[in-house]
């Protein structure tokens, strides 16, 4: 009796395995119940870091304005140790210019670790926990999960801002349940485990006998085969796992370059006209055809006698000449292909490209986002695990720049 109750036991178990994989499922969010975006779990992830970073933006403001103040305030000092600078030079004397140079790098240094003290005091980790946790519920209370997820979608949807594409709201949002497991594993299992309690059924009303060689011996090799089998699959899968961790920060690192030599156009593009690149065209346009000015001092700049020397003798003080783009950004001789530059490497998916403008002290400061996310250069292998999106939370991008700071730092 006990044997039968054994095996209908088996007969659950494995009834539940197989059918737990098609009836286990996760809330996801979809747009119009269609576009997958990401799951709630992952998303709800990202919500409080972006608050926080909201926080922190907030807080830079009061920083900035802290810093004008002092530099307003040391200006008078400033121009006072310029113009001993000037006079030193003027009259040629080497120590004075040595001692003004001086007193100038000790007056910089010293702004600049008071400034480094403004940053820390305005910093959201120098907050109690207490002041920092209501901050964050204040901002909850203005920017719900939904309009988070509004915002983010958007972002997915229609990364350059293009006025083409209709804008998500909060309704077009929905949740829909998503079954993310591994199938195979919990099928193999659970027909396993019905063999073994029909096998097990079969013993106990006598229908086989273990006392037969045959059987006994078959039981034996075929326990032996499942048991290799499970031990090649778990061994397998620990494999991939590896595996994957291996070639995904191999890949990583190589998008990570790429999206830096993006930046360093991006960079050039702004120095020289004025503005950033609104598109992968008109980078790749500029990295092409312009060339970038290089003006070399002939002469020493710093030494009166020198220039004065060559204005009476007619001879030029500087010579200008204009090298390509790229060999001033990348180096002679460099291996960029340019028409394949803006595409993320691994993949056929381009990076996001976004510029924009931030108010600072009263002026429009122009700045710059390239992105992609990090799915797109791994997601075509086979070993791409089914829970990449909560590996790589809170951070799914590699980002270099922001729309909401001055800065072309990348966000690793």
């Amino acid at each position: 009796m006990s044997k039968q109750i054994l095996s209908y036991a088996l007969f659950i178990i494995g009834i539940v395995s197989v059918i737990f994989p098609f009836a286990s499922y996760e809330n996801a969010y979809f747009v119009k119940g269609d576009y997958y975006v990401t799951m709630v779990d992952t998303i709800s992830d990202r919500y409080e870091p972006y608050i926080k970073d909201l926080i922190q933006s907030k807080r830079n403001l009061s920083a900035n304005f802290e810093k004008i103040k002092l530099a307003n305030s040391l200006e008078k000092n400033a121009k006072k140790l310029e113009l001993l600078l000037i006079r030193a030079k003027e009259k040629n004397d080497s120590l004075s210019i040595a001692k003004a140079e001086k007193n100038i790098n000790s007056f910089v240094a010293k702004q600049l670790n008071i400034e480094s003290e403004i940053d820390e005091k305005w910093s959201i980790y120098n907050l109690s926990e207490k002041a920092l946790d209501s901050k964050i519920e204040s901002v909850k209370d203005t920017l719900s999960i939904n309009q988070f997820i509004v915002i983010t979608t958007n972002q997915i949807i229609n990364p350059n801002g293009l006025k083409s594409i209709e804008k998500i709201k909060v309704n077009d949002i929905s949740v829909k349940k998503v079954n993310r497991q591994d199938k195979l594993s919990y099928i193999t299992f659970g027909f396993i485990t019905i063999l073994l309690g029909l096998f097990i059924l079969l013993i106990a009303r006598d229908i086989i006998s273990l006392q037969k060689p045959i059987v006994k011996y078959g039981v034996m090799y075929v326990a032996l085969i499942i048991a290799l089998l499970y031990i090649y699959k778990s061994n397998n899968s620990l494999q991939n796992d590896i595996e994957f961790e291996r070639v995904y920060l191999d890949r990583e690192n190589v998008v990570k370059e790429h999206i830096l030599k993006l930046r360093d156009l991006q960079v050039a593009h702004l120095k020289e006209k004025l503005n950033y690149a609104e598109n992968c065209s008109q980078l790749i346009r500029f990295a092409k055809q312009d060339s970038i000015q290089i003006v070399k001092f002939l002469v020493n700049q710093n030494d009166t006698n020198a220039v004065n020397n060559a204005l009476k003798n007619g001879a030029a003080l500087l010579d200008t000449i204009y090298i390509p783009v790229t060999e001033k950004i990348y180096g002679k001789g460099n291996n960029i292909n340019l028409d394949s530059i803006c595409y993320v490497p691994f993949s056929k998916d381009t990076f996001t490209l976004k510029i924009g403008y931030v108010e600072r002290n009263g002026k429009e400061i122009k700045v710059m986002l390239i992105q992609t996310e990090k799915r797109i250069f791994v997601e075509n292998l086979d070993i791409f695990p089914e829970n990449f999106d909560n590996l790589v939370a809170p951070k799914p991008t590699l980002t270099v720049g922001s729309l909401r700071e001055p800065t072309t730092e990348g966000n690793w």
